[in-house]
């Protein structure tokens, strides 16, 4: 799908790489190690490790261009075999499909790749500095992004009702952010648990980016506060101190509405034979390092006794809020505003939201522009 056309006003476009628009591309073939890759990679790249480069068969070595600029070896001196890896993405696509190419020393690679794609008649354009580039970019896209934006931030401790709140606001037309889905946390609302496939934090910035380039800056954007449990991945400074800029809601449900939906949540996450109760206890016993002082005893015991309810209830409220407290980041808003919800239902949230004052109705507006600092 083409990016709507609002990311195009922003400073922070691929013409600055010198490529055209990422989703342009039918293809992006990232050139370097598999490590690398799963790292972090350019928004649905494909891996084709560079292990048996193209040989020139002139005179020209394209290993001694300068270094301050990628080489340009001409096409009637470069080899058209290509790895197996990437005729099969190359395969499916017609000639003169566009394709995208970088690599991780400077051009080198990528240059070889690009002439011998050109050779075969595709449009291919590699990525000007490679992947230095890119992340140099990101991280000016980061910083650009965080001051032209305006944010609304949900403040709300893990399973207290964020996921209502998001999806009230996505039904009825507001901007989301939701930094949880970006994090690929899904067995526990706002926490990262071993097993799933929580980004680094330079793909967690890709990410980021590649969202919030979607969006509208003209309007609010609403962002979801997720529970940072260790250092490998964080809030980029510059997103950290926009929202402790914005306008902050504080939300707030009781505890019985909160042990059942996280109950009915763990059901349908439920995979395999095992009590969710008890997995999800045991999986945050792993994910809580020691030394914040959590402890879930009580909790395991009353799950291990099949009293699930009192033991949600246990670890909501002696393990999980008290963890918030301790580490949410940002930690202190300019301005909080705090909502209670009637339940955790959708509609619920969405008229709640609706009792909000000024400037919150004003964000809530359908035409919506900038919050009011």
């Amino acid at each position: 799908m083409p990016l709507s056309l609002f990311s195009l006003r922003l400073p922070v476009h691929p013409h600055q790489l010198e490529v055209q628009e990422f989703d342009s591309y039918e293809l992006i073939v990232d050139l370097r190690e598999d490590e690398r890759y799963a790292d972090d990679h350019l928004p649905g790249a494909v891996s084709v490790p560079w292990s048996a480069p193209v040989v020139p068969t002139g005179a020209e070595n394209v290993e001694s261009a300068p270094s301050s600029a990628p080489p340009t070896p001409t096409v009637d001196t470069v080899s058209v075999a290509l790895p197996a890896a990437l005729e099969s993405h190359l395969a499916p696509l017609a000639l003169g499909a566009p394709v995208l190419v970088y690599c991780d020393r400077g051009g080198v690679d990528s240059a070889r790749v690009v002439a011998a794609l050109k050779h075969r008649d595709h449009k291919a354009d590699l990525l000007p500095g490679g992947w230095p580039s890119y992340r140099r970019w990101v991280t000016a896209s980061i910083e650009v992004l965080a001051r032209t934006m305006s944010f609304c931030w949900v403040r709300c401790a893990p399973a207290a009702g964020t996921p209502a709140v998001l999806s009230a606001l996505e039904a009825n037309g507001q901007q989301v952010l939701s930094l949880g889905a970006i994090l690929s946390q899904k067995s526990f609302p706002g926490i990262s648990l071993p097993g799933e496939a929580t980004p680094s934090q330079a793909a967690f910035e890709t990410r980021l980016v590649d969202t919030l380039r979607r969006l509208d800056p003209g309007r609010p954007v609403w962002v979801c506060e997720p529970l940072w449990l260790n250092d490998d991945v964080g809030l980029p400074v510059p997103l950290h101190d926009a929202l402790r800029r914005s306008q902050a809601l504080r939300i707030e449900a009781s505890m019985a509405d909160r042990v059942a939906a996280l109950r009915s949540h763990l059901v349908v996450q439920r995979t395999g034979t095992e009590e969710p109760v008890e997995s999800l206890i045991q999986a945050l016993q792993w994910a809580i390092p020691a030394d914040h002082g959590v402890r879930l005893d009580a909790s395991k015991v009353l799950a291990e006794q099949g009293r699930h309810e009192e033991a949600l209830y246990s670890l909501l409220a002696d393990g999980i809020d008290p963890l918030y407290l301790a580490l949410a980041a940002p930690r202190v808003p300019a301005r909080e505003t705090s909502l209670t919800l009637a339940s955790l239902s959708e509609e619920a949230a969405w008229s709640g939201l609706l009792t909000l004052p000024e400037p919150w109705q004003q964000a809530l507006r359908p035409d919506a522009d900038q919050i009011s600092p």
